[in-house]
């Protein structure tokens, strides 16, 4: 349903399953993150199992041809997963850069234009090309699980210019009846008021200094406290998927279907585990 072919070639020798088995199976099993190590790889090692493998330039076209494929993968992966430990009624989000390239190059960078721009992580103080956390970031919202990584319900990937509140108006939508944990780029009154209104979302975030306020006040220190424990698993969530996957460096990539295979297939073989 999501990528079909109607040319007279639509069955080729090496089948596009095969495609996406090389490319999860190298990287989970091999620890192999480009596809130019991958497909080294298995032409040195697996060949057998793959005689028909095209070279390398092929293999990586028929790839990015691909790219629909993997986001309907994932889901379909997500929504299969053990949910006995996790909280169904509690949401953790949180959103990391994807740089595609960093300083005074990322002026220069023109790299999946339709998505990406430049951008500013203050966290890791970065000015990279990309996208939001998954230059452009990806937004994720997962559902917590105790003493356990959360489980990952939505991704989202915009440019890295966009703010993250902005990003994440476009999934609050889909949720109802439950308290988020948030960062402080979230802490948003009216925002908080309408969740409630609408949806029974209570919203927490660490609280921000108004104009004029020289404290927060024992109470803002307190909520904030609480909310960065809370939410300490999704930073442990972001650090292991990019231990595992290198996710957050897309230095290698150069057009919007590889892209999308970057963000969306690394978390996918992750959750293969």
């Amino acid at each position: 349903m999501h990528y079909q072919r109607f040319s007279n070639h639509n069955t080729p020798i090496f089948t596009d399953q095969e495609v996406i088995t090389i490319y999860l199976f190298a990287m989970l099993e091999d620890d192999k993150l480009t596809i130019k190590q991958i497909h080294i790889h298995i032409k040195k090692y697996w060949l057998a199992w793959f005689p028909d493998l095209p070279g390398y330039q092929q293999f990586s076209k028929r790839l990015n041809r691909l790219a629909p494929v993997f986001p309907v993968l994932l889901t379909d992966v997500l929504a299969k997963a053990d949910l006995a430990e996790v909280d169904l009624g509690t949401s953790l989000g949180d959103a990391m850069p994807i740089v595609l390239a960093q300083r005074s190059r990322s002026y220069q960078a023109k790299i999946a234009p339709e998505l990406c721009d430049q951008g500013y992580c203050a966290t890791k103080k970065l000015t990279y090309y990309g996208v939001n956390r998954i230059g452009g970031r990806l937004h994720t919202l997962s559902l917590r699980k105790e003493g356990c990584l959360p489980l990952p319900e939505y991704l989202q990937i915009t440019s890295a210019s966009q703010h993250d509140l902005t990003a994440m108006r476009q999934i609050f939508p889909q949720l109802s009846h439950r308290p988020l944990f948030l960062d402080k780029a979230y802490c948003d009154e009216p925002l908080a008021e309408e969740l409630i209104q609408q949806a029974q979302i209570i919203l927490y975030a660490p609280r921000k200094k108004k104009k004029n306020e020289r404290d927060i006040g024992a109470d803002g220190r307190l909520l904030s406290t609480v909310v960065s424990r809370v939410r300490q698993p999704m930073e442990s969530l972001f650090s292991w998927i990019n231990q595992k996957t290198a996710i957050q460096d897309g230095s290698k990539i150069r057009s919007l279907p590889g892209l999308l295979v970057h963000v969306f297939a690394r978390p996918l073989d992750l959750l293969l585990l």
